[in-house]
């Protein structure tokens, strides 16, 4: 079990304001594990020995008590420093310290600068004692206390930069710190939009990796037992749903190289183009631009299924040509085909799509531009590839535009095409602004 520490700032009080039974009320009711009680001078000589009166030799030694006396109670920069200090000091001998702070009495300072530090380190609890009170305002008998969580007064803020770091992708850190804030906020709100960042984060994470079983076995979980919970924390639940289907017919692969995982691939790919991940992007549209001449293959009447176990006669019905240029392939040879025979094939297949990235690859009688082919050999420049040149955002925009073209023509219908690909496509924190995310 972890430890509980408490810290309180220490008042002078008086008669009609006895602090120190109010401090020893709070002490009791946390029960703290380490009790530290910041003091003024006047206060550790005045103050505490009325405290001690109020707790018997047991509780004090329970408590693990320290006193600790500042040189300036009416200086709330130092002070605060001071205090950021005891906790940054708790949390190294325990990181899994419970820290507690009792701003109740003491200078205002004092009270502001402890207020201060709990907030800035990210305690656990601040609590104030509560009472009876007298003309002037006082407590003249502590009957209570009122509690009140750190996080819950930087939620807003911590929530907004983690809804900006889930849109620039980095979901991995994202899950984990929106976790912890879920833990430590007690506001019911609070804790939705934490925990429902955390959760997508984590789905996202698996499924930019492309694990598409982990990820939709996932956000099932969270689409049917949490569906109130994304309602409520404002995100897209019907488009979240569609995801998940998304997802099942990804993973399951009825069809090896079927339009949801070419679609899944083009988007994983504008995702990393969007980060500026440009050599990640080209990798992923030169596997898809392979991907779709794989597909277009298996799809044609004695067609080759398998492009890593083509046989020569398969090859030879589709583009004899081609075939017979290629005096190294035999018969009965598992002949593994790469991007640039699969373009070849289909070209001379008068494959439409074939004959859109040839005629892009050079391969048009007479044609001079290639420019499928170029930005290809700038891929294959790349550290990912064969070479160390970083492929710029100019390749990578072009290539892409290629890619989506290639794709469209694939998948034959443009309604189509893009309700795959808005289910494909990852969604943006809803209560991030239109304006933060055009910064």
């Amino acid at each position: 079990m972890a430890r509980t520490c408490l810290i309180q700032t220490v008042g002078t009080g008086g008669p009609e304001n006895p602090v120190w039974e109010a401090l020893a009320f709070i002490a009791r009711q946390i029960n703290p594990d380490v009790l530290i009680q910041c003091c003024s001078k006047k206060t550790q000589r005045e103050t505490i020995p009325k405290f001690d009166t109020c707790i018997d030799e047991a509780e004090s030694a329970r408590w693990n008590r320290q006193i600790r006396t500042c040189d300036d109670e009416e200086d709330v920069v130092t002070l605060t420093r001071e205090y950021s200090a005891i906790i940054d000091e708790l949390m190294r001998e325990d990181p899994g310290t419970r820290i507690v702070a009792d701003y109740t009495s003491g200078t205002k300072a004092m009270s502001a600068a402890l207020v201060a530090a709990g907030v800035a380190r990210g305690i656990s609890l601040l609590e104030y004692a509560t009472g009876d009170r007298d003309r002037t305002g006082r407590v003249t008998r502590t009957t209570g206390t009122r509690s009140l969580s750190p996080a819950d007064l930087v939620a807003e803020r911590r929530l907004d930069l983690l809804g900006d770091l889930f849109n620039l992708g980095q979901y991995e850190s994202v899950r984990e710190e929106a976790k912890d804030l879920a833990q430590r906020v007690k506001a019911a709100n609070l804790q939705t939009r934490a925990g429902t960042l955390a959760e997508l984060a984590g789905v996202y994470h698996s499924w930019d990796l492309f694990d598409w079983k982990a990820a939709f076995s996932a956000l099932k979980d969270l689409t049917c037992k949490n569906k109130e919970e994304f309602e409520n924390a404002g995100w897209d639940v019907e488009l979240l749903g569609k995801q998940c289907h998304h997802l099942k017919r990804c993973k399951e692969g009825k069809k090896r190289y079927s339009n949801d995982r070419i679609v899944d691939l083009l988007a994983s790919a504008e995702r990393c183009c969007k980060r500026g991940r440009y050599d990640d992007c080209v990798a992923r549209l030169y596997r898809l631009i392979e991907m779709i001449g794989q597909a277009r293959l298996a799809d044609k009447e004695h067609g080759i299924k398998n492009t890593s176990k083509a046989r020569l006669s398969e090859i030879k019905y589709l583009a004899p040509r081609y075939a017979e240029k290629q005096t190294h392939w035999t018969e009965g040879q598992n002949i593994k085909l790469g991007l640039r025979d699969n373009i070849e094939i289909l070209f001379e297949a008068e494959d439409p799509v074939g004959m859109f990235l040839g005629e892009r690859y050079g391969l048009e009688s007479g044609s001079k531009d290639a420019p499928l082919k170029d930005l290809l050999d700038r891929r294959n420049g790349s550290l990912l590839a064969h070479g160390e040149q970083p492929v710029c955002e100019c390749t990578a925009q072009k290539l892409l535009a290629i890619a989506r073209d290639a794709v469209r023509m694939h998948v034959g219908n443009t309604d189509t095409l893009d309700e795959l690909l808005r289910a494909a496509t990852f969604t943006l924190c809803p209560w991030v602004s239109d304006v933060r995310r055009n910064l």
